[in-house]
């Protein structure tokens, strides 16, 4: 889910904002809001755009016009309101270049990148199943209305997870505790760190990661009817290290050291699970190829929803795991040595 943030908003204005869509709806501007709360970030911020339509002008030229983009700012107001603690705040109109997110190269201007911020600690103190409600006035009648709960936080279970990790069993497993409920969809990712020298500095390492999304989209279980609060992830032993062998260039030479493993992950909040089934169920053979773009906003399109991220320590493999990953079949030939 680190990964969906940025795809996740593409494809929601791409999906509004096209020719076809332009013909539906025209000289009629919809708002398309973007927000995933993570209640350890130091701020919150909102995209909020519009699409509209315009039978004599193509979607992709508009695109390119801040104007047609960005609402004027002396028209917008967005608000914040913890419905759990009857907190309010207003969000400041910021360039998101300024704060350290430029936009990336695309469809849509790079300059201004406009985001509305408020600082958490203005907003706080917010806590694991929060209700929020984010309200968007126009000339302070209400453009859109969303509302989330707030994913809590995670602790890793070491208990469940033998140290140095095991890989010459037939599966590894990883576990984690949580009391929060708002959490339903979980991304599993290995973080597998190690270093590799050069032809030109034979005896300098540089650290290297691999990021391998083991289990994406993962809903969650329940216990008697209630979300589970300990969720475990088990996987194939030989998908790892077949991973690494597809992965991991060959050596030509070169020397490479395993330096660890850290497994992270990824909580999604509901309407983050409803968007990617919304995708799901229109894939393949049965797809109806045109995917209505999503929404949880009561008008326009878009997504409001919250995600948090949990990563353990970094491991050490053990004996048998680690000189499996040296003379093993699948990754003997990679260059890793003792």
């Amino acid at each position: 889910m680190r990964y969906i943030s940025a795809l996740l908003f593409a494809g929601l204005f791409m999906l509004a904002c096209n020719d076809d869509f332009a013909t539906m709806a025209p000289f009629e501007d919809i708002p398309v809001v973007y927000n995933l709360i993570v209640l350890t970030d130091t701020a919150i911020y909102v995209r909020l755009e519009r699409v509209f339509g315009d039978p004599e002008a193509n979607a992709s030229d508009l695109a390119q016009i801040p104007d047609s983009v960005f609402y004027p700012d002396n028209e917008i107001t967005v608000e914040l309101r913890n419905l759990t603690t009857a907190k309010t705040v207003v969000l400041q109109r910021v360039d998101g270049a300024i704060e350290g997110y430029p936009r990336t190269e695309g469809n849509f201007p790079n300059q201004p990148n406009y985001l509305y911020k408020v600082k958490t600690s203005v907003f706080g103190p917010l806590n694991g199943d929060n209700e929020l409600q984010l309200t968007v006035y126009r000339k302070e009648k209400i453009l859109t209305q969303a509302t989330t709960r707030l994913v809590g936080t995670y602790s890793v279970n070491y208990a469940v997870i033998p140290a140095p990790l095991i890989f010459t069993n037939n599966n590894f497993t990883f576990s984690i505790f949580t009391d929060e409920q708002a959490a339903a969809t979980y991304d599993w990712t290995m973080e597998f760190n190690y270093t590799e020298n050069s032809f030109d500095n034979p005896t300098e390492f540089t650290p290297k990661k691999l990021f391998w999304l083991i289990s994406n989209n993962e809903d969650r279980k329940t216990s008697f009817g209630q979300p589970a609060e300990t969720t475990f992830f088990t996987n194939s032993s030989v998908d790892f290290y077949q991973y690494l062998a597809n992965s991991i260039p060959p050596p030509n030479g070169l020397r490479r050291k395993f330096t660890g493993i850290r497994y992270i992950v990824d909580a999604g909040g509901k309407e983050i699970l409803d968007y990617r089934k919304r995708l799901l169920a229109n894939t393949g053979v049965t797809g109806t190829q045109a995917v209505p773009p999503y929404t949880n906003l009561s008008k326009g399109y878009g997504i409001f929803s919250s995600r948090i991220t949990v990563a353990s320590d970094l491991f050490n493999m053990s004996l048998g795991s680690r000189d499996s990953l040296y003379n093993g079949r699948f990754t003997k030939n990679l260059g890793f040595q003792p």
